[in-house]
């Protein structure tokens, strides 16, 4: 749900972080990270052991406080207007000293969503959308510090760190972020497979790194059913019946936090597979969407119609010729939803 093409810092880390997920920023009670310079580093703490039992995730009955519930009320239901004051809410939690019931990782995602879909704003402040966006890295970092054994916070973190590395030309805060993110994988792969994704798509169709790409959601696949998946025939339907809503492998199917996390994947890697040239791979894949149990409640399907209804060997034409400005939009990012095509049960906006 991605990336960029450096037209821009703006352009580069909204569409970044799409995966992903106004007025003039006043509301903001937490002053922006400066953006990072050549020597910046964080302190990303010591990773979880691969075989640490990831955290059970945010879906109720754990506790959450207040401010989370609200964002969550927010993001469920595609209400972007609602993103910014949840973040803002959620930095006053932080002032007095509230970390706690999810509030140090909810923070920072909810000021990711609101510079990810920001162009739907009409009246965006470009210049406040720049200092939140190279705000991230700092919240992540503090977030895992918080937060030292949940290995999800390793995905925010890391693509963040990439993000900003890539948009200032900083190129150690890059490989930091990528060394983030494979310890993140190590421990917790089917969770973070999908965040290396993000990290790697942006890339030009040509360059042999954007291949990982579309190697770690494959790999997501392996993790999630327990064997490798046929790559030149990735149809799910012999594993539907491994769905579930417990332990590692909930976050493979929809839930709480991402009610359509499973169609927004395959929309996702379709597209990936479209840039990469492999049209009728990409086609089971958009198919494999259908297949999900709660296909016919996601608001988005208009997107993935767009798609089986496009020209999709002129659409993977664009990604190779020499104009990278007019590279198709992948996931959410299409429609301005980088979080919410994922993360939304209903659209009240």
């Amino acid at each position: 749900m991605k990336l960029r093409h450096h037209l821009s810092l703006l352009g580069s880390l909204a569409i970044v972080f799409a995966a992903a997920c106004g007025a003039a920023d006043d509301t903001r009670t937490t002053p922006p990270t400066p953006a990072p310079d050549a020597a910046t580093t964080f302190d990303t703490g010591a990773p979880p052991a691969p075989d640490a039992a990831p955290d059970a995730g945010l879906a109720p009955p754990f506790p959450m406080a207040p401010e989370v519930l609200s964002f969550f009320e927010s993001f469920h239901t595609s209400r972007y207007s609602g993103a910014k004051p949840s973040a803002a809410a959620l930095d006053e939690a932080v002032k007095q000293g509230r970390t706690g019931e999810e509030i140090a990782l909810v923070r920072g995602l909810a000021h990711l969503w609101h510079v990810a879909e920001s162009r739907r704003d009409p009246n965006m402040d470009g210049d406040a959308i720049q200092a939140e966006a190279m705000s991230l890295p700092g919240w992540f970092a503090f977030a895992q510090e918080k937060q030292p054994n949940d290995p999800r916070v390793g995905c925010f973190l890391g693509t963040a760190l990439v993000n900003a590395g890539q948009a200032t030309q900083n190129a150690a805060l890059e490989q930091q972020g990528f060394a983030v993110l494979d310890a993140a994988v190590a421990a917790y792969p089917e969770f973070n497979l999908f965040c290396r994704a993000l990290a790697y798509d942006p890339l030009p169709a040509s360059d042999p790194r954007f291949d990982k790409a579309v190697d770690s959601l494959y790999e997501s696949l392996d993790a999630c059913f327990g064997e490798k998946v046929d790559r030149a025939n990735p149809d799910i339907t012999k594993y539907l019946g491994q769905a579930t809503s417990e332990g590692r492998k909930r976050v493979c199917w929809n839930g709480w936090i991402a009610p359509h996390n499973a169609e927004g994947f395959f929309l996702y890697f379709g597209d990936l597979l479209v840039k990469q040239g492999k049209i009728d791979i990409a086609k089971i894949v958009y198919a494999n969407a259908k297949k999900i149990k709660e296909y016919a409640s996601w608001p988005y399907k208009s997107i993935l119609d767009e798609r089986l209804g496009s020209d999709l060997t002129v659409k993977a034409a664009l990604y190779r010729d020499a104009d990278p400005k007019n590279d198709p939009p992948v996931g959410g990012a299409s429609a301005d939803r980088n979080c919410a095509y994922c993360h939304a049960g209903s659209a009240s906006e």
